[in-house]
């Protein structure tokens, strides 16, 4: 799971989510028939990164919990979090068309909305795949530890 091949797949699928996550935000509210098509095209992302995901810890075994910790932790949690977004919007949907209260139907699709904002972290992972891109963020971080303790000074 080293490839560029596997790499670039995975950035690019990144991208394109984050791109049709700004489409559902622009027309998920105005056209109401868009709303199973947003499902149906968040759940293959969200296949597509879980299978990814898995790849990667099988291919990696036990260093996957050891190297990265940090890049490898938020994968974890944006996965979870998309399959929780799924299984949030299932319930909603299954809730709406058997009229069960209001109350919680609005509770539901308060945690539906928390659950995309934080599909949108995905883009961060591009950082990662692209070496220069993540050369560039490091450094810029390093430059602002150091601005803070000059502007300390």
């Amino acid at each position: 799971c080293h490839s560029w091949q596997f790499e670039a797949f995975f950035a690019f699928a990144i991208i394109t989510n984050a791109a049709s996550l700004g489409l559902q935000v622009e027309l998920g509210e105005k056209l109401e028939e868009a709303t199973i098509v947003f499902f149906w095209v968040n759940f293959c992302y969200a296949a597509v990164f879980t299978f990814e995901l898995v790849v990667r810890m099988l291919g990696k075994g036990k260093a996957f919990f050891r190297t990265e910790i940090a890049w490898n932790s938020l994968d974890v949690f944006i996965v979870i979090s998309s399959l929780v977004d799924i299984i949030m919007q299932l319930v909603s949907i299954s809730q709406v068309s058997s009229s069960t209260g209001p109350a919680s139907s609005l509770r539901i699709l308060r945690v539906v909305r928390i659950t995309r904002v934080i599909r949108v972290l995905r883009i961060v992972r591009v950082v990662r795949f692209i070496r220069a891109l993540r050369t560039l963020v490091s450094s810029i971080v390093c430059t602002l530890k150091s601005l803070a303790w000059a502007m300390l000074l």
